[in-house]
């Protein structure tokens, strides 16, 4: 779901509206789906459309802001996040992930069972990337890990509730607390 202009209060010349070009409904946003702390910003940065990411309002797109799009045809179709990403500097709004805390005697065998990676020689401080699958060896989430203590992890996590899903296993897996 592409969200178009939120209203924002300290810039009157945003409209909450779907994208008119695909014939989206108009929306109304619940206390479920949350504003960023950096919502006003990317608005003035120029954010145009948002997705729900982590049930927080994420900005996907800064299209409308020529200072943004400096170096860039106003004619070219192509997508202007990618062409800055190449040419320039893009700004993402990372303060929608979350993070999981696994801690505990058994927080490193139940992370070996969880990750597609092993983890038994990750030093405190220590930061890997790797993904967790479901039972049919489908990716589901691809986290950062930070060994942040002796038997003490940090999954920084994308875009779904996989916190659910780990309690789920934790609960059925018989691993020590």
């Amino acid at each position: 779901m592409i969200i178009r202009k939120i209203i924002n209060p300290n810039l009157s010349k945003q409209f909450s509206t779907f994208s008119k070009m695909n014939n989206f409904p108009m929306m109304g946003l619940s206390r479920r789906i949350k504003k960023s702390p950096f919502i006003f910003e990317t608005l003035k940065a120029g954010a145009s459309d948002f997705t729900v990411y982590n049930h927080y309002l994420m900005p996907i797109n800064y299209n409308e802001n020529e200072k943004y799009n400096k170096n860039l045809d106003k004619d070219d179709n192509e997508d202007k996040d990618y062409l800055n990403l190449i040419n320039n500097v893009n700004l993402w709004d990372v303060s929608v992930q979350r993070q999981i805390q696994i801690s505990g005697i058994d927080s490193t065998k139940f992370l070996n069972f969880v990750l597609t990676r092993n983890i038994n020689n990750m030093k405190i401080g220590q930061c890997k990337y790797s993904l967790i699958c479901d039972d049919n060896g489908i990716v589901i989430n691809d986290p950062l890990l930070l060994k942040s203590d002796y038997n003490k992890y940090w999954l920084s996590i994308a875009d779904n509730d996989i916190y659910l899903w780990l309690k789920g296993l934790n609960y059925f897996g018989n691993f020590k607390d």
